[in-house]
């Protein structure tokens, strides 16, 4: 006879197959078609609460740095065969542990058939060594030496302090807390302190170096006038080597007047007196072509007009 019939305690199913059951005693009653029965028994039993003791995590020895976080023992579940995931991640061996910095986690421990029970856990750390240069620099090109210093914050007593840059500094004081130093071209310092921990802290700086350069023609002078405005000189500043000649033509083109390798600070005794051939020079307009060295080895042509009056 076919056709059977399923009667479960508390009608918990209708047919031959129940899940999701609470722990209790269940009675299954199957009838055929004919009439027949057969009555069987199951008791389900729960099973013991999951009992997890997380690993203590250590201090990281420096700010920023991991450590290691786990699960030391775990109990009760079914089987033996634990498992645990960190914020819900993929699962990993109970006996693993793994590498996190300083923050709060939960730790979920699985046993073989996928009960779990979650841990929450905090890792602390050590308070940050703080290195500060300041603001950004602006040189002008042959300024005066610009002084940086490390302000320093840390937990612990300061082992080492060291620079780096790609052009020259001096240390002004036995710790090299504050450098000097003078850049031509753009540069960059970074400063690593360590602590007598190990630890490191660190910053950058730039230091930019403004384009103006420090030369000045004048438009007119009379050669019959009194010093220093009886001549005509470039009057050069902070940042410049040298003027590497100066030459001074008439209005057809003819060389009036030549003086080579002038240096810095140039002085009007240097320049031209408004003569050729040791004569005063007719009024009017004259061409002066100059090429200046500065002290970034940059090699500038200046030129212009400049008017003789008398």
């Amino acid at each position: 006879c076919g056709g059977y019939t399923y009667t479960w305690t508390n009608n918990v199913s209708t047919g031959s197959f129940a899940d999701n059951l609470s722990e209790g005693n269940y009675t299954i009653t199957v009838t055929d078609g004919c009439g027949c029965t057969d009555i069987t028994q199951y008791t389900l039993e729960s099973s013991d609460e999951i009992i997890a003791q997380p690993l203590s995590p250590d201090m990281p020895d420096c700010f920023g740095n991991s450590t290691c976080i786990g699960i030391e023992t775990a109990t009760g579940g079914v089987g033996n065969n634990y498992t645990y995931s960190i914020n819900f991640g993929d699962r990993i061996p109970i006996d693993s542990c793994v590498e996190v910095i300083a923050g709060m986690y939960t730790l979920t421990v699985f046993d073989s058939v996928g009960c779990s029970v979650a841990y929450a856990t905090t890792v602390d750390q050590p308070e940050q060594i703080e290195v500060d240069l300041g603001p950004d620099i602006v040189l002008d090109l042959g300024d005066s030496t610009a002084m940086i210093t490390a302000i320093i914050n840390g937990p612990n007593p300061i082992d080492s302090i060291n620079w780096i840059s790609n052009t020259g500094f001096t240390c002004i004081d036995p710790s090299c807390n504050t450098i000097a130093v003078n850049a031509t071209t753009f540069s960059t310092y970074e400063v690593i302190v360590t602590d007598t921990n190990g630890c490191e802290g660190r910053d950058k700086i730039d230091v930019f170096i403004s384009a103006k350069r420090n030369v000045f023609a004048p438009n007119i002078f009379n050669p019959d006038d009194l010093p220093p405005n009886d001549k005509f000189m470039l009057l050069t500043g902070e940042g410049v080597v040298s003027v590497e000649y100066l030459r001074i033509f008439d209005r057809w083109g003819n060389l009036v007047f030549e003086k080579e390798n002038i240096p810095h600070p140039t002085s009007v005794d240097d320049g031209w007196d408004g003569r050729k051939a040791n004569k005063i020079v007719e009024q009017g307009v004259y061409v002066y072509v100059a090429e200046v060295r500065f002290i970034d080895n940059k090699l500038i042509q200046y030129k212009g007009d400049i008017t003789v009056i008398r």
